[in-house]
């Protein structure tokens, strides 16, 4: 139970994510000088994120499959990290989505808020692709790489966003994403198979990650994914049952209903 309620709670920290917008072809970065307005549900991410001088994070994950059956709906899983301010933010992950006449979509990418959070296509995969992501900051960029091993396909690419900036968090996310950077609600969430994220590294080491650095996936559809403890470098996801599921319920209507206003009071 205790789990539970220290995942539920509001961090602090912005969590952020690439919206739907899909960029297949815009690889030339710019400095991302100002700040956009935010206003996005805290609901949207599961996992772990890691206080402390990110210079590097990494982690290894096979791409969770969508149910034959699953309606419409988008997901992703991805690594970041993230400075003080909104306009400091870098990830690389992979998204699962299904579309209409049951498509699915499997596909790496990266994005950052020099591309105004929109995914950025590295290449397509395949349910239960064993996927190797890096990034790694130097002086100059964020050296960003996604090895898919099955395919045996690699990208490695040089971003040169914020190098000089600090990067405070680092974090190892499940997410329900979002149609824009103003909302009050999450897209559709596919019914999708729980993501076991494995090698955690951050600065080349292990990270020691405890119930305080936890949150808590609540998707619009009404799925709740509360990650597990990490052993040996690796974590999964849970469902809550009897009263930690109560009780996720409740605190996701407060939730829902604090991220109702914070959009409007932006708008």
């Amino acid at each position: 139970m205790n789990l539970i309620i220290i995942g539920a709670v509001a961090t602090s920290v912005l969590l952020l994510g690439a919206s739907l917008q899909l960029n297949t072809s815009q690889y030339s970065v710019t400095t991302f000088d100002k700040s956009p307005m935010f206003a996005i549900p805290i609901t949207g991410f599961g996992g772990y994120n890691w206080a402390g001088d990110v210079k590097q994070i990494s982690a290894t994950w096979r791409f969770p499959a969508i149910a034959s059956d699953s309606p419409d709906g988008s997901a992703s899983t991805w690594i970041g990290a993230q400075g003080g301010e909104t306009s400091e933010f870098i990830q690389i992950g992979v998204v699962e989505n299904r579309w209409s006449q049951r498509s699915t979509v499997y596909q790496a990418f990266w994005s950052d808020a020099a591309v105004n959070f929109s995914r950025q296509i590295l290449f397509s995969a395949n349910a239960g692709d064993l996927i190797s992501r890096s990034m790694k900051k130097n002086n100059d960029a964020w050296n960003i790489q996604l090895v898919d091993h099955s395919k045996k396909v690699s990208v490695t690419k040089m971003i040169t966003f914020r190098a000089g900036s600090s990067f405070i968090h680092a974090e190892w996310i499940q997410e329900d994403p979002t149609l824009g950077t103003i909302v009050a609600r999450d897209v559709p969430y596919p019914d999708i198979s729980n993501v076991r994220f494995l090698k955690l590294r951050v600065n080349e080491s292990t990270p020691q990650l405890d119930l305080a650095d936890e949150l808590v996936l609540m998707a619009s559809n009404g799925n709740i994914r509360v990650p597990t403890s990490v052993h040996s470098d690796s974590f999964t996801f849970d469902s809550p049952t009897g009263a930690a599921l109560q009780y996720l319920r409740d605190a996701e209507a407060l939730d829902v209903s604090s991220s109702t206003f914070n959009a409007a009071f932006v708008r």
